[in-house]
């Protein structure tokens, strides 16, 4: 008679890739790859093929820090029997919510797209140091060198990892570089129209997407380049930039606090003078964020912070501003030069050179 000795499953969030899942019921709960197969009807053979892939992928310090994660939250076989649901229950309800292996999907998909459409500009890489809890979007360019343009937790990073949407290429050096890969871009596309979804209140079951006036069915949503971005490239006949590296971290950090505070697009052009005092219910970084959003756009006042909104926040371009706003031809940058100068001199005055920690 053959004994069979029951093996606990974890309980693993949702979003979890099936294959992921797949290597931790077998890695860190012991189940046999039989038996992990019959409970996803696969066959052996492909839950095999996952595992190896993965084990291999270790070398990459999110995705092995992740598995670390659930390794450490797992639980021994004699302990699980030992404790009761209640205390079970009340240990992962404490648990930290920067840990993986307890994140949310609304906060993966939230700091994940913030993080993505700063990853899908050129020359963006997500740089990782190990043991540190913030991993950091930089973007290079020749013209205007490295410029940070999002802090994202390290969690957070570990779930886009297990879920394909950033790869490293030397997952051996100090600092891990990683950059987006094509999962990546289509989940940025996907969550864009599920924003847009949301916003304009379709129902769920609805296609995600335009596809209208699109023959091969694909979605039309794309990320465009960031405007200040583009017209700091541009250099007048003496070869000066017509956006300096100073104007555009300007653009950048009041790009930041608008994605970090949670403000939709029409709230933020309806009401360019938003309450901001009403924050008790929020995070106190969201707070923090639409205190200093609300700051700047009073500095700025009409007209300006017009133009900030629609090129730093919005990102629209030069030629929509200008038709939206009324202006004449080839006013806006001018209007937007000025307001990222007005931009600088504010954030030197109440902040200092150095922007606030995000979070």
């Amino acid at each position: 008679m053959t004994c069979q000795v029951h093996r606990p499953e974890l309980n693993l969030p949702a979003w979890l890739p099936t294959a992921a899942e797949n290597y931790i019921q077998h890695t860190v709960m012991g189940q046999s790859i039989r038996s992990v197969a019959r409970r996803t009807r696969s066959h052996p053979s492909t839950v095999l093929r996952q595992v190896r892939r993965l084990e291999a992928k270790r070398d990459d310090p999110l995705i092995d820090a992740a598995f670390d994660s659930f390794a450490s939250r797992s639980l021994s076989y004699t302990s699980y029997l030992e404790k009761d649901a209640t205390t079970m229950a009340m240990q992962i309800e404490a648990a930290p919510t920067s840990d993986v292996t307890v994140l949310p999907q609304q906060k993966i998909d939230k700091d994940g797209l913030f993080a993505l459409r700063r990853l899908s500009e050129r020359g963006a890489v997500l740089a990782v140091a190990r043991d540190m809890e913030t991993a950091v979007v930089v973007r290079d360019d020749d013209e205007c060198g490295s410029l940070r343009t999002a802090v994202v937790e390290t969690s957070v990073a570990q779930a886009m990892a297990l879920r394909n949407w950033i790869s490293c290429k030397d997952p051996d050096a100090r600092i891990a570089k990683y950059f987006i890969t094509a999962e990546g871009k289509r989940a940025v596309r996907e969550l864009i129209a599920e924003e847009e979804n949301r916003a304009c209140n379709f129902s769920d079951n609805q296609m995600i997407g335009e596809t209208a006036n699109n023959t091969d069915g694909r979605s039309r949503y794309i990320v465009a380049e960031n405007p200040v971005m583009s017209l700091s490239r541009r250099r007048d006949k003496t070869g000066i930039p017509f956006i300096s590296r100073e104007q555009l971290e300007a653009g950048e950090r009041i790009r930041q606090d608008y994605e970090l505070s949670g403000i939709d697009a029409s709230t933020l052009q309806e009401q360019g003078d938003f309450d901001s005092s009403d924050t008790d219910s929020l995070h106190h970084g969201v707070a923090a964020a639409r205190a200093r959003l609300s700051t700047a756009l009073k500095e700025l006042g009409p007209g300006l912070a017009d133009v900030a909104i629609e090129c730093c926040c919005l990102q629209n371009g030069i030629e929509v501003t200008e038709k939206k706003m009324g202006w004449s031809a080839r006013s806006g940058k001018v209007v937007l030069r000025i307001a990222l100068t007005r931009l600088i001199q504010h954030y030197k005055r109440t902040e200092g050179k150095f922007a606030p920690m995000i979070g």
